[in-house]
Parts: C-alpha cells; sequence; structure tokens
C-alpha cells in the first residue's frame, strides 16, 4: 500500500482502501485530461500549445515569454476608457511580470478579451488585454481601472469591476 493510501487509511478509519483507491484514480484521470486538454501531454503535435510562445512584436524585435500568462488571442475587441493613469504588466495573476507603458488618464484603449487574475484593493479581480499600440496584446490592466459602462468622463466611483461585453480570454 503506498505511503498517501496509509496515512489515508489510518486518519479515516471508515474510509476502505478500495475507495480511497478509486477516488486516486479518478483524480490521476482528472489530471491527465486537463493536461492533454491544455496540451501539456501533446507538444510537438499539430495545433499543441506550448507553455513557452515567441512573439514577434512590430519593432522588428523578438521576445519569449515563458510565463503562463500568455493567453490565445480570440477576435474582436472593445473600446473601453481608463478613468485615471492606469498600470500595465505582462503577468495578470500577480500584476507583475514585465511593466508596460502606462495608459494616460482618459485614454480609449482597445481591449481583446478579460481574464481573472490579481485581485486589486477594491477587490476586483477582472483584467483586461490590451491590444492597442504600444502594448499589442502583450499586457495587462486592471478593469478597475476603467469606465467599464461607456462613459469617458467623470468620476469611477460606483462604476462596474468589469464590462461583461468584453469577451473571456
Amino acid at each position: 500500500m503506498s505511503p498517501l493510501l496509509r496515512y489515508l487509511k489510518r486518519n479515516f478509519d471508515n474510509i476502505s482502501a478500495e475507495i480511497i483507491g478509486g477516488l486516486a484514480v479518478v483524480a490521476i484521470a482528472a489530471f491527465v485530461a486537463a493536461a492533454w486538454h491544455w496540451g501539456w501531454l501533446r507538444q510537438g503535435e499539430p495545433g499543441a500549445e506550448s507553455a513557452t510562445t515567441t512573439t514577434t512584436i512590430p519593432t522588428t524585435t523578438s521576445r519569449t515569454d515563458s510565463t503562463a500568462t500568455h493567453l490565445p488571442v480570440p477576435g474582436p475587441t472593445v473600446r473601453e476608457t481608463t478613468g485615471g493613469d492606469t498600470h500595465t504588466w505582462t503577468d495578470y495573476t500577480n500584476a507583475g511580470g514585465e511593466p508596460g507603458e502606462v495608459i494616460a488618464s482618459n485614454t480609449t484603449v482597445e481591449v481583446r478579451c478579460r481574464v481573472e487574475g490579481f485581485e486589486v484593493e477594491s477587490g476586483n479581480t477582472w483584467w483586461y488585454r490590451i491590444a492597442s499600440a504600444p502594448w499589442n496584446d502583450e499586457f495587462y490592466a486592471s478593469a478597475d481601472a476603467f469606465y467599464n459602462n461607456g462613459e469617458t468622463s467623470g468620476t469611477l466611483i460606483g462604476t462596474p469591476y468589469v464590462d461583461e461585453t468584453v469577451p473571456r480570454c
């Protein structure tokens, strides 16, 4: 019997080893299915995605992004306007990575999609991928810094956390 099964059996006497073993098999199967879905087991196959992507930026420089935060680029964009100077980052999961150019207050940019990530001070976890140049789908900004309701000026107090019309990444 494996150490994990011994531990579970010792701490959960009323659970049979067969049930514990069955749960372990289900957990492993779920992990393998997720790994297959995300392409971790299909590297080298046509259409398989890799955790490392190389992106050519229009300034003729090339950058390798090995973070797991670069998501596939979906279709159309939505115009959103900032309510203040807005910092951009390559990693929406921790508001870090490489800093990008600041989006100036009351600037309208093209937003590609929205994704949940790092929780900012207000409690908002939504982030936008900025499609406009110079961010070029490489940088994210907290959706909290945008009006998210069609407004282009005024206070951000009472505005929605995110514009639900922006597609998910």
